[in-house]
């Protein structure tokens, strides 16, 4: 309670320290609230940290767990390379929606109490359901991610559960969206995009040497989209990140469906399309690179060697 003010002054200064909006607005809402002490230890308790002075007591959980992220960048070979003034004022810490009271006010009040900084970000995420139901042994319902991973392969997974809700909300998962996603978003989308252009590189006998300038018209359209992928990307906002390459590529595929170069015998003007759509899968690539990282250098390759390849294997 003694920095309730205190870390409420310091939230609304600094609107990035919780993400989403949701869970900023909740903080503060419980910020307005008088705040009950907690105590530093339990009683009684046959498990934890025990005090050395009070035999019957043990440090409560909480106390115990949240200094963690600091005593990791303070082991010795992390001190000896500075790791605390390195990482921490950019600490990010991504915590189930549960537990952020715990880390949005306790941690804060602990950090002020010594003098240390706060993190920069607390990150905050909802719960996944499958088909409606919560997930539990008792509902048999329980979802193994190296099974889908080896099915899908772990860039597919990755993207379908980044896609699959924002950051901050509750998620549902399904099978039948996740072979959705797969074969849609990325089988079609993106890894016949690709597949598509590289070929028909290949069938014009056109070399990386004879990429031309890509036309401003078209460069501007395809920054546009990358420009929203980093601010949606800056503010945490996944989903929407990977909806932006998404659209992107449906663009790149409407584009190259309309201007047909697999139909045309002027070389001139296929190699500018062509040329606009290598640029074009460049940029999606490389956006794509923190989110199907494995893929995305898979697919950098066969550009930089105008190798086809299918990316994803439809299911």
């Amino acid at each position: 309670s003694k920095y309730r003010s205190r870390i409420l002054s310091y939230i609304k200064k600094h609107p990035e320290f919780i993400r989403p909006q949701k869970w900023y607005d909740y903080i503060i809402n419980e910020l307005q609230k008088d705040l009950e002490d907690i105590p530093v230890t339990r009683a009684n308790v046959s498990w934890g940290i025990r005090v050395p002075f009070a035999s019957n007591q043990t440090i409560y959980v909480w106390y115990d767990a949240l200094p963690n992220y600091i005593s990791y960048l303070n082991f010795p070979e992390n001190e000896a390379r500075k790791f605390q003034d390195k990482y921490w004022t950019e600490a990010v810490h991504v915590v189930g929606k549960d537990i952020l009271k715990f880390h949005a006010i306790l941690w804060p009040a602990m950090l002020m109490s010594v003098g240390i900084p706060l993190p920069k970000t607390i990150l905050v995420n909802g719960f996944f359901t499958v088909n409606g139901v919560k997930i539990g042994k008792s509902n048999q319902n329980v979802i193994s991610p190296v099974d889908l991973a080896k099915k899908y392969g772990v860039d597919a997974l990755r993207y379908a559960i980044l896609t699959e809700f924002q950051i901050g909300n509750d998620g549902d998962f399904s099978y039948e969206r996740l072979e959705g996603k797969y074969n849609g978003e990325l089988a079609d989308n993106f890894g016949n995009l690709l597949n598509r252009v590289i070929h028909l590189m290949n069938k014009k006998e056109m070399k990386i040497n004879q990429i031309s300038q890509v036309e401003n018209s078209f460069k501007n359209k395809v920054d546009g989209f990358i420009s929203k992928f980093d601010n949606h990307m800056s503010m945490f906002e996944i989903k929407e990140a990977c909806d932006s390459v998404s659209e992107l590529f449906s663009f790149g595929n409407k584009y190259l469906d309309d201007t047909k170069p697999w139909k045309s015998t002027d070389d001139e003007k296929d190699f500018k399309v062509l040329s606009n759509l290598y640029y074009l899968l460049s940029c999606g690539v490389e956006a794509f690179d923190c989110i199907i990282p494995s893929s995305a250098k898979i697919a950098k390759s066969a550009l930089n060697s105008l190798q086809p390849i299918i990316l994803f294997k439809k299911v």
